[in-house]
């Protein structure tokens, strides 16, 4: 008899134990998605028109002609495999050099700041940082590269090796084609309107299309989503919607740009994925302790 009711009594404690910290569990989870989606949201008005590798258009031709259009907000190269040498830990490392006039910034999340007239800062991706410095800390560490001096003005968490410049005549020789173009899609009207703009201005057409950041830092992506009542059972436009959002993600010739985005997508399917373990768990309590 004593022995049932300490099984009952360990089982009692057990499913007690498994509540709270199922409970803390999914707290954490819950405030740190918050705190993600929180991050997100301030980015989620931007979108890049990629160029092809050999579209021979100058950073200097793209500002002439775009520089005038209230959704431009500049353009970026990219110096593959660049040697970086951080003089005081001897450290190198080769990497992709990130050469951008536009403000970066506001639209990489970064820990620190690299303003746009800053011709002296950098910002190291985190896997850069540590194997250079051996360190996530920031005190004004110098690296070199394209001959050139620069200081650490921030850190963006990346598992790859790349780094981001302000374009100046400090850099301008290194500088090759445009990459990318940087667009600020608020008061786009429908999608893809102001890559087309881009197009017959440029008079170039490429393969690597237009991504939303809203595409990676939502599961779903926003991506043509319906605007009237009506719209809602047009199956077509909901299938093509699904269809653009997939496709840009298993698109695999993504620059080092993209790829920091599509990180986001793993990230929301790995909380999400917690979430909602925890709550699974939290259902199967409740039944349990009702047919006890």
């Amino acid at each position: 008899m004593l022995c049932v009711k300490n099984k009952k009594y360990m089982k009692k404690m057990a499913g007690y134990v498994v509540g709270i910290v199922t409970f803390i569990a999914l707290s954490f989870s819950l405030f740190y998605y918050i705190q993600l989606r929180r991050n997100e949201q301030s980015i989620e008005n931007y979108a890049f028109y990629v160029m092809d590798s050999d579209s021979q258009i100058t950073l200097e031709s793209v500002d002439n002609v775009l520089s005038q259009q209230e959704y431009y907000l500049g353009c970026y190269c990219i110096a593959q495999k660049q040697n970086i040498y951080a003089q005081d830990t001897k450290g190198n490392v080769t990497a992709d050099v990130i050469i951008s006039d536009s403000s970066l910034e506001n639209i990489i999340i970064t820990k620190g700041t690299l303003l746009k007239e800053d011709t002296y800062g950098c910002i190291l991706s985190s896997k850069i940082m540590y194997r250079l410095f051996g360190t996530m800390k920031m005190n004004g560490q110098k690296i070199e590269v394209f001959g050139k001096d620069y200081y650490v003005r921030g850190i963006v968490e990346s598992d790859e090796e790349w780094m981001i410049v302000c374009y100046s005549d400090r850099n301008i020789q290194a500088v090759p084609d445009v990459a990318g173009i940087v667009m600020n899609v608020a008061g786009e009207s429908y999608h893809n309107k102001y890559k087309e703009d881009i197009e017959n201005r440029l008079q170039c057409s490429n393969k690597g299309g237009v991504y939303y950041v809203s595409d990676y830092t939502t599961l779903f992506g926003k991506k043509d989503m319906p605007k009237t009542g009506t719209e809602i059972f047009d199956y077509m436009k909901w299938k093509q919607a699904w269809k653009d959002i997939l496709y840009r993600k298993i698109y695999k010739n993504k620059d080092i740009i993209e790829r920091y985005f599509y990180h986001f997508t793993w990230v929301h399917i790995k909380w999400m994925g917690l979430i909602g373990l925890c709550m699974f768990i939290g259902f199967v309590q409740i039944i349990w302790r009702r047919k006890s």
